[in-house]
């Protein structure tokens, strides 16, 4: 897998974040650069960890 914004390669993982609004793999240095308007870039990784507020499911 690649950075789709720089073109680097892993460097010693085998899984890059991705934009959580628009959904491209980015290196660190282009999560930090920023993506959609947001520096650093939102990341995807942790979408689904983030907890709704009681109620609202």
């Amino acid at each position: 897998m690649q950075c789709e914004r720089c073109g680097a390669g892993p460097a010693g993982a085998d899984l890059f974040d991705h934009c959580g609004l628009c959904g491209m793999t980015l290196c660190d240095e282009c999560m930090a650069a920023g993506c959609c308007g947001q520096t650093p870039a939102i990341s995807g990784l942790y979408e689904d960890d983030v907890e709704e507020p009681e109620g609202q499911a």
